[in-house]
């Protein structure tokens, strides 16, 4: 198994970043897989692409710039895989139009007041939500799925999800956006953001940032990583800072 860091300027992977959209992405990336089989002797192989997140993003560009190179010796893609993945317009599919339902079915643990409630279902039919499940998000649906962009500036009133996601914090201060069933204390994590907060405790290390571990890696020292999405903003100015 290969685990890549990229694209190039993400992590501790060092070169300049010249890459403006996910196809230049996977072309970066078929490159430097070319590289590594040669380099090792390694061809002939079934290869499957896999990856979290973001990586929705990334596998099925990975995917298709195999397949269009059109050779099984060095690039024979026999499969992907993709573990929570971002697909499509994400922001509005996968977070602002389920997360009602997903408070209501779990409302014993968002342990929101009744009034707070009533507001976000009134929002849920008002911004559409609920025709946009009915009609598309049953099986099998209705129609192909029309393209969905939430405009803040004009609609800031229907992003639910960032106002579910503020007022969780009301009830649970420690609440955990990916583990919704966790409660105070918040438990140390080797990453740095146990939570949506980012919290290191007292004399830890965000374990990737410690120098052995560094040297294992064979990275650059002078390189400390971000974990936490929302500071993304840093990876691109920094370059001692990376989000990785």
């Amino acid at each position: 198994m290969l685990w890549v860091e990229q694209p190039i300027g993400t992590g501790f992977s060092i070169g300049t970043p010249s890459a403006t959209n996910e196809v230049e992405i996977a072309e970066n990336f078929a490159d430097f897989f070319l590289n590594f089989e040669t380099i090792f002797g390694i061809k002939n192989f079934k290869i499957y692409i896999t990856g979290e997140s973001y990586a929705g993003r990334y596998v099925p560009y990975f995917s298709a710039e195999f397949l269009d190179r059109n050779d099984t010796e060095y690039f024979d893609l026999s499969g992907a895989l993709m573990f929570d993945p971002c697909i499509g317009e994400f922001a509005t599919i996968q977070e602002e139009i389920p997360v009602v339902p997903f408070v209501q079915a779990n409302a014993n643990l968002f342990n929101f007041n009744a009034s707070f409630l009533a507001e976000l279902e009134s929002l849920h039919e008002s911004c559409g939500y609920a025709a946009y499940i009915d009609k598309y998000l049953t099986f099998p649906p209705s129609d192909v799925q029309p393209e969905s962009y939430l405009n803040y500036s004009t609609i800031g009133h229907c992003d639910l999800f960032d106002l579910i996601n503020g007022a969780a914090f009301d009830p649970n201060p420690c609440f955990n956006i990916y583990q919704i069933v966790e409660m105070c204390p918040i438990a140390w994590d080797v990453l740095g953001f146990p939570t949506e907060l980012v919290y290191t405790p007292p004399g830890a290390t965000v374990y990737f940032n410690r120098s052995d571990v560094k040297a294992a890696l064979h990275a650059p020292q002078y390189i400390d990583c971000e974990f936490y999405i929302l500071h993304l903003s840093l990876s691109p100015t920094s370059p001692t800072v990376r989000f990785c």
